[in-house]
């Protein structure tokens, strides 16, 4: 017999047990000795299907699997093999567990495997395999164009070779989600931005994955914006010879470029620094930084007033100003005081001679003024307070910012940090108000910043989502024990300058009791004190001696009484019974129609008392 002809029996046998065995399915058992499905296999890989089933003691009669209603391998004393996977699959008919190599696409789809076990009914299970192509390739394409904030739009394709199950979009580390000027295209390949904004700026990530790989691409995409949030950080009031040190920041893609005035006129200096070696007086005035983005052709402006401090140079020529004035309008000239519409008004001195300054007050009346010159030494305490109110008016209205030096926050609480400007009596308006935090370990935190033309905008830290702003305050919602520090509140006013106040956060892990709790709390522990006490009084003081006896003695010279009945006296809470006894008067003896009762009871609550009747002997 040639190999042809045993090949051919071979795959008629095939055939035949294959018949059987679904001809034989119906009186299955056991469905489910395959774990949950389905598997996964990558092209060019191996995957095995492994049963539920224990080897037995003895060997299964038959193991069969199958491929989308196909034998691929039957094993009784031998094994068949389906010619299209010769060479690619192994059995063990210990288990019946199937292992297929060299996966190609084609492999995807149902297995069913059929085991007869010997003296029991036939188990059958099936699950589906899913072959896929690796991800390879994966990368961001975008239009080349320069991006201006709100003038220019693009758009982000994902692209990628093998099979692709998801893609997911990230920015700067956080999933990207849609939202007035970002869009996605159905299946998540293409990103839409239009217009661009400065919060597109940034790095995009696109993470592409089957159930056997993943792959990602990033691409950085460049919006040119600002300059925004221009500030100048350094003191508003420095002491005479002190070095001081402004700079000038903002937001800005690409980097700005920085310029300085002073007083209005320029000063040559294009970074963003200003370093002052020596306050001087012709160093005291208004500085002026302007930032410009040279791809935006914007700029934008802000406005630092820079004060001599009073050290003691300066309270002291100050004070030499305010005694050669005095010297001055007593040797040399007379001060004036108009009284006007009911309040005194200040001219400037006028010299008088010598003589005219030693007569007494010269009041000249004009219908609704009075002049009175001030010009003897007994009005010079007057001009004196007055020299110093013109001196030092300048100082009262001086502006500030007034903060709290601490604030407590409390875990999971709401914390509010007040921050207020004082703009004085000439006034001022705020252009910009900034936020910066000092944690105890680390550097300085720009948290977020308001501006008249642009409002607020929180920047990306840990605080983004927390924080936002009450007039100049900051408000922190859900505080944590990390956001502790030292908060700084900058305002930028215009013409007077820059101001700031810093405020030290301690956050606590627990909120104190307030005064109504702890008031409640000693109500409730004295009331119950005061009941407790009742209740040991009721208890232990009120309860009747059951111990107690009585001895009463009753006198029969008084009206006649009935000895024969029991004397009984009634208590409120209780019964009190007497024993009676009949006694002749002083030394006579008893009679024979004296009586005695005795009662006797068992309950131990009832006080007994001994009655004893004087009879009066017979006349």
């Amino acid at each position: 017999m040639s190999h042809m002809s045993l090949f051919t029996m071979d795959i008629k046998m095939l055939r035949i047990v294959a018949c059987l065995v679904h001809l034989l399915s119906g009186m299955s058992v056991g469905e489910g000795i395959l774990p949950p499905g389905p598997l996964s296999g990558a092209v060019a890989g191996t995957v095995k299907f492994t049963t539920t089933l224990r080897p037995p003691e003895t060997p299964f009669l038959s193991v069969s699997w199958s491929f989308k209603g196909v034998n691929i391998i039957t094993s009784t004393s031998s094994n068949v093999t389906e010619p299209g996977h010769a060479n690619r699959i192994s059995l063990d008919r210990a288990t019946g567990a199937l292992e297929l190599r060299n996966l190609v696409p084609e492999d995807s789809g149902e297995y069913t495997v059929i085991i007869v076990p010997d003296g029991g009914l036939q188990k059958q299970g099936k699950t589906t395999l899913n072959v896929y192509a690796l991800v390879s390739g994966a990368i961001i394409r975008s239009p080349a164009a320069i991006l201006i904030e709100d003038k220019s739009s693009t758009n982000l394709s994902c692209e990628a070779s093998g099979s692709i199950s998801t893609r997911v979009w990230i920015k700067d580390g956080q999933p990207l989600h849609p939202s007035g000027r970002v869009s996605l295209s159905m299946d998540n390949k293409t990103v839409f931005i239009q217009p661009v904004h400065s919060s597109n700026h940034g790095t995009y990530q696109c993470r592409v994955s089957n159930p056997v790989s993943t792959m990602t691409a990033a691409h950085k995409l460049t919006v040119n914006f600002g300059p925004h949030n221009i500030s100048i950080t350094g003191p508003s009031a420095a002491a005479p010879g002190q070095r001081v040190t402004l700079q000038c920041t903002a937001d800005s893609v690409p980097p700005a470029h920085f310029s300085w005035m002073f007083n209005g006129n320029e000063s040559h200096v294009n970074n963003t620094m200003y370093i002052i070696e020596s306050l001087e007086a012709e160093s005291v005035g208004n500085y002026t930084c302007t930032a410009r983005n040279m791809v935006t052709m914007l700029e934008n402006s802000t406005v630092l007033n820079l004060r001599a401090s009073c050290t003691v140079p300066c309270w002291s020529f100050l004070v030499l100003l305010i005694s050669a004035l005095t010297l001055r309008g007593l040797m040399f000239g007379c001060f004036y005081s108009w009284y006007s519409a009911g309040r005194w008004e200040l001219p400037s001195t006028a010299a008088m001679p010598l003589t005219s300054s030693l007569s007494r007050q010269q009041p000249h009346i004009d219908g609704s003024a009075l002049c009175n010159s001030f010009c003897t030494m007994e009005t010079s305490p007057l001009m004196l307070l007055k020299l110093l109110y013109i001196t030092l008016l300048p100082v009262l209205e001086a502006q500030e910012i007034k903060v709290r030096p601490e604030v407590t926050g409390y875990l999971g609480h709401d914390v509010t940090l007040p921050c207020q400007f004082i703009p004085g009596a000439k006034g001022a308006n705020i252009t910009q108000v900034q936020w910066d935090l000092k944690p105890p370990e680390g550097e300085r935190i720009l948290i977020i910043v308001f501006s008249v033309t642009h409002g607020s905008i929180a920047h990306d830290t840990f605080l983004k989502e927390r924080v936002k702003m009450a007039e100049q305050s900051l408000i922190i919602r859900d505080v944590n024990m990390t956001d502790a520090g030292l908060y700084t509140c900058s305002i930028a006013t215009f013409p007077s300058g820059s101001f700031e106040g810093t405020i030290n956060l301690v956050v606590q892990e627990q909120m104190p009791l307030s005064s109504g709790v702890v008031s409640a709390i000693v109500i409730a522990v004295l009331l119950l004190l005061v009941i407790m006490a009742a209740i040991a009084y009721l208890i232990f003081i009120r309860r009747p001696d059951s111990s107690v006896r009585h001895r009463v003695y009753i006198d029969t010279n008084g009206p006649v009484m009935d000895v024969a009945r029991p004397s009984v006296t009634v208590r409120e809470e209780d019964v009190v019974y007497s024993d009676v006894k009949l006694k002749p008067f002083r030394d006579v003896t008893p009679s024979s129609t004296d009586q005695r009762t005795e009662t006797t009871y068992g309950d131990d609550d009832v006080a007994y008392s001994e009655v004893v009747v004087f009879r009066r002997p017979p006349n």
